[in-house]
């Protein structure tokens, strides 16, 4: 449902949006509707910020993978990880200085 308000706007604030909304192809109507859906959503943020701790938390709650007790990550076995992905044996002879 929609409910018509009425806006005291200046005079030279409204020829200024009337050229913006032409130039955009639009109505000043339609821009300030816009506008205000927008500031509505911003309610919703923290919402749907709490529902997605909840599915994060879900998530891993059902998640089959589980860490040993005592397991900490470390950074050197991390790196370690990483550059062995972008080790490419087949190149230039397979690594036997060829």
């Amino acid at each position: 449902m929609t409910k018509n308000i009425t806006l005291a706007v200046e005079d030279e604030v409204l020829e200024k949006v009337k050229i913006l909304a032409a130039q955009e192809k639009t109505t000043v109507n339609a821009m300030v509707r816009s506008f205000l859906s927008e500031q509505a959503r911003k309610l919703d943020i923290p919402e749907r910020r709490r529902a997605a701790v909840q599915r994060l938390l879900e998530l891993s709650r059902n998640s089959r993978g589980r860490m040993e007790a005592g397991w900490k990550l470390d950074r050197e076995s991390l790196h370690a990880e990483r550059l062995s992905r972008h080790e490419h044996s087949s190149l230039r002879g397979g690594g036997r200085g060829e």
